[in-house]
């Protein structure tokens, strides 16, 4: 009798137990890592017919608790819309060399002010070859010749801000298409040079307050002020670009891009997967340097007849297809890391424009000319992704682009005026760079 009731309670322990672990069971099983988050760049995970290790014959249960979001469906393995959003802060190469503008001083053209000022023993003249090579031009030059303007006061670079969107449909079979447009806000680099030098070191005579570029074979159009100085004849400063009081420079870049592709699953576990990336791009790389002379008469006063522009345009519009590779690793507790490369081969349809024009828009001088290149590019891309809840997900991460062969203009300024035959060069190295962060949201 004690055997049997030993055994009674036994029984009775076992029974408890059994019907504790199954009330228990649903709960601690979904409790579980279930593996890799769906991700909206990259199809869920499908080896041996599993959605996140549940089986694909049962339903995926709604999350807990339930927000109340029109996202997201119990059957994720059938594939459905996607939409993303990325800010960007992005920094590109800046291609300006090192050219001088101007320098200060001027140029008498006719001798007139030279002799109204005592003669050269009275007053230090200078071949203008001595200050910039090859520059030509006749007459005699007033001042330091010291440079006051150069390209290279609109170099550098900086990060800008800009932004991506992405739309796309993801199949059953795991492929997946995709659409995306990325632009970066322009990036501006300026410098100037006027009459007031540092420390107002202006030399004998003020000569020093003054502003030369040696840009020549212009017409009268461009003749400046009839009286700059308060002595030699008129015109004797002859030129918008003589005897000048003020000089502005500024550069201004952007990029934007455009991209049709998919996705192709290669290799997938619960935790790690492999896939291909193949499309067609769309790249452009616009370039503006301009250049902004002001010529004030002697009582101090200008018109927009006075004052002349230079614009060095180069537009890289690029086409062309992509191939590449990524990998996804599942890290757990909602998060992973994946890593992207691909390379492209593009066509660049490049256009160069130069242009003088006066500010009144009486008269303009232009050349434009047609040329394509090949250009290959590189780009790698480093993601942190977060799953918070379903549907929505979110990303930070590092992208690099390097492009070979584009066209550039480091010497923009080309001072022949009816040439217009600035420099344009293919770099063999162009690097666009930084960071982004984005949502994206599953249908």
């Amino acid at each position: 009798m004690e055997e049997m009731g030993i055994m009674r309670t036994r029984t009775g322990w076992l029974a408890l137990l059994l019907t504790t672990g199954m009330a228990l069971a649903p709960t601690m099983g979904w409790a579980q890592d279930p593996g890799p988050a769906p991700n909206f760049f990259l199809p869920p995970s499908t080896v041996r017919g599993q959605i996140g290790g549940v089986p694909d014959d049962h339903d995926v249960p709604r999350a807990d608790p339930v927000f109340p979001l029109p996202l997201y469906h119990d059957r994720p393995e059938n594939g459905g819309f996607f939409a993303a959003a990325d800010f960007l802060y992005w920094r590109q190469t800046n291609p300006i060399g090192n050219q001088i503008i101007a320098i200060r001083g001027l140029v008498d053209a006719d001798g007139s002010i030279v002799a109204a000022l005592g003669g050269p023993g009275a007053i230090q003249v200078s071949p203008i070859q001595n200050f910039i090579p090859g520059a030509g031009g006749v007459g005699n030059f007033i001042g330091s010749g010291q440079p006051a303007l150069n390209s290279n006061q609109a170099g550098g670079e900086s990060y800008v801000p800009g932004w991506r969107v992405t739309m796309g449909y993801r199949f059953k079979e795991g492929f997946e298409v995709e659409v995306n447009y990325l632009n970066l806000l322009n990036a501006r680099y300026v410098g100037g040079a006027t009459l007031a030098p540092l420390n107002f070191q202006n030399g004998p005579l003020l000569a020093d307050s003054f502003l030369y570029a040696p840009v020549w074979n212009f017409p009268p159009a461009y003749a400046g002020p009839l009286q700059k100085l308060a002595v030699g004849n008129p015109l004797a400063a002859y030129g918008i670009w003589n005897g000048a009081s003020e000089m502005t420079i500024k550069f201004e870049q952007r990029y934007t891009e455009a991209n049709i592709g998919g996705r192709v699953p290669i290799v997938e576990d619960e935790c790690n997967r492999c896939y291909g990336l193949t499309g067609l791009r769309h790249a452009w790389i616009w370039e503006r340097f301009k250049w902004r002379t002001v010529s004030y008469d002697s009582t101090g006063n200008a018109d927009p007849s006075d004052a002349a522009t230079y614009a060095n345009i180069v537009s890289n519009p690029m086409y062309g297809p992509y191939i590449g590779v990524g990998n996804e690793y599942y890290i757990g507790h909602g998060f992973s890391v994946s890593f992207d490369v691909n390379a492209a081969l593009m066509v660049d349809f490049v256009r160069e424009i130069a242009r003088w024009e006066r500010e009144d828009f009486a008269t303009v001088a232009k050349r434009s000319r047609r040329e394509w290149t090949f250009v290959p590019e590189v780009e790698a891309a480093l993601n942190i992704w977060w799953f918070p809840i379903e549907g929505v997900q979110i990303r930070a991460g590092y992208d690099f682009k390097a492009f070979f062969n584009t066209v550039s203009s480091p010497n923009p300024v080309a001072f022949e005026f009816n040439a217009v035959n600035p420099q344009w060069d293919h770099k063999a190295f162009r690097m666009i760079d930084g960071f982004h962060f984005g949502i994206g949201l599953i249908f």
